[in-house]
């Protein structure tokens, strides 16, 4: 089956989207999951699916920016001493989701922090693991809010568009694909694939507060809806991910593998 025999690390993990990601590898045959989370998050969700695959879930405490992932690592590879097959690197935060006057300094500092660098961080902190792995995939959990041309045609859009808003997250989601550009680069003569993934829009708690906040009949931006569900979404960007190969590795996908333009 596919999926067998394989080890993933999937960042963010203790909810939304990331807890989806470990409930379904871990409903793939021989399949071992290491869920990261902040030590501040909440764990009951995790450790309930502990309760139901043991061995198979291996959760630890990691912030993005904190040194002491690296000590977390350790522990993985003391648990899977053969690597890593796939990182999914799915943690990063929102930020204000403003417009450019209300745009703070301070938001825009820690927003680029913890989806670029720290999401840097936890890659090479793993890198070695990775390459022991025979699947050798990295997944970034990206945006269609990166894609710069996506966001210049709203230009020639008449009234209010999502277009001004959320600098600090873009430029995250942009920064976040072109390291998977370089990575892809740096690691193509070791046969790694490593691919951007738009999830698609979802409707996850940073929907809840994009309806509440962004989204309102007062504010004249044009409304969307999410379309998918947690389960749907990662169904896809999961097959999706056991797909790809080499040929794949650089590029920017939609959750349903149609590719995006940068």
């Amino acid at each position: 089956m596919a999926g067998a025999g394989t080890v993933w690390l999937v960042t963010g993990a203790n909810s939304g989207m990331g807890l989806e990601w470990v409930s379904q590898v871990l409903s793939l045959s021989n399949t071992t999951v290491v869920a990261a989370a902040r030590p501040t998050d909440d764990f009951q969700d995790l450790s309930s699916l502990q309760h139901d695959f043991h061995s198979r879930l291996m959760i630890v405490e990691m912030e993005l920016l904190d040194p002491s992932t690296v000590e977390e690592t350790k522990l993985v590879q003391d648990a899977h001493p053969q690597g890593i097959d796939y990182l999914i690197n799915n943690a990063g935060i929102l930020g204000s989701y403003s417009d450019v006057a209300q745009q703070s300094i301070d938001d825009f500092k820690q927003v680029l922090l913890v989806n670029v660098v720290g999401t840097f961080c936890v890659t090479k902190s793993v890198l070695h693991l990775l390459r022991l792995g025979t699947k050798k995939t990295i997944v970034h959990i990206s945006s269609n809010a990166a894609s710069l041309s996506r966001n210049h045609a709203y230009i020639q859009q008449e009234g209010l568009t999502e277009a001004n808003l959320a600098l600090s997250y873009r430029a995250s989601k942009v920064a976040i694909n072109m390291e998977t550009s370089v990575l892809a680069n740096d690691l193509k003569a070791e046969g790694f694939t490593v691919v951007s993934l738009d999830p698609g829009d979802v409707s996850t708690g940073m929907w809840e507060y994009l309806l509440q906040n962004v989204y309102t009949e007062t504010s004249g931006t044009q409304t969307r809806q999410p379309s998918l569900t947690p389960r749907q979404s990662v169904a896809a960007m999961l097959g999706l991910t056991l797909r790809l190969s080499t040929q794949q590795s650089g590029k920017f996908f939609l959750y349903d593998g149609q590719e995006l333009p940068w």
